[in-house]
């Protein structure tokens, strides 16, 4: 991925999206504030509302809090309670497939019961349905990503998905550079570096090629830059 791409989606984009969010809802709360929920249909058939509504609400609540508390806690507060990055992720793995499961059975239940009841259907607007395929494709598009965190079980891209979200939203700058691809282990930076560099280099003996690497590495529990100046072939 381009630097320029890169800062774009993981240090741009971010700002934009919570600016329309913030300034969005003061304007449609100032001139449009009947428009923030979505029609009762508890009168016209309460079958499936009561499962269906308390799985989703419930779910996505503590969903929410556990994905502000989990990205934004400090890495420190955690690991002074024993609980090591990899157990971290464990932890997030399976509480958010418990609550990415409520979520979905509750929003199915609740489309099934707008699409199938005729009353309830006569009176949906397209943007109650629309809204209710969006959650679904969301959450969906969440559990399958439960089976990629599988790959990172030691909590290593965890961690620099932590500290990008902590930079987000303290304003500090250099955010994106915690998601920069590729991301090597630390231990393995010097090698790797060189090794895929040296093919580059020409062959000739004593040929120096100024080079200004950076790449973000774990080092502990904070990801640090590898730098190096120059690659020189004897």
């Amino acid at each position: 991925m381009s630097e320029f791409l890169n800062q774009a989606l993981f240090g741009i984009y971010p700002y934009v999206c919570l600016a329309v969010f913030l300034l969005g809802s003061l304007v449609r709360f100032d001139r449009e504030q009947y428009t923030w929920k979505s029609d009762s249909s508890q009168l016209l058939r309460r079958g499936q509302l009561r499962w269906g509504s308390n799985l989703f609400h419930v779910g996505i609540l503590l969903l929410f809090f556990g994905h502000l508390f989990g990205l934004l806690t400090p890495h420190s507060a955690y690991t002074a309670l024993g609980l090591t990055p990899g157990a971290k992720q464990i932890l997030a793995m399976s509480s958010g497939g418990v609550l990415g499961a409520m979520i979905l059975a509750g929003v199915l239940l609740l489309l099934h019961r707008r699409l199938t009841v005729s009353r309830i259907r006569a009176t949906s607007t397209r943007m109650d349905i629309l809204i209710l395929l969006w959650i679904l494709v969301t959450v969906s598009l969440g559990l399958v990503s439960i089976a990629f965190s599988a790959r990172h079980l030691d909590g290593s891209m965890m961690l620099l998905l932590a500290d990008w979200a902590q930079h987000i939203v303290t304003f500090r700058g250099g955010a994106a550079a915690f998601l920069t691809d590729p991301v090597v282990a630390a231990g393995d930076v010097e090698a790797a570096v060189v090794e895929e560099l040296g093919e580059h280099v020409d062959g000739h003996a004593r040929v120096g090629v100024p080079l200004g690497v950076g790449v973000p590495v774990g080092v502990g529990d904070d990801p640090g830059l590898a730098e190096f100046g120059a690659v020189i072939q004897q």
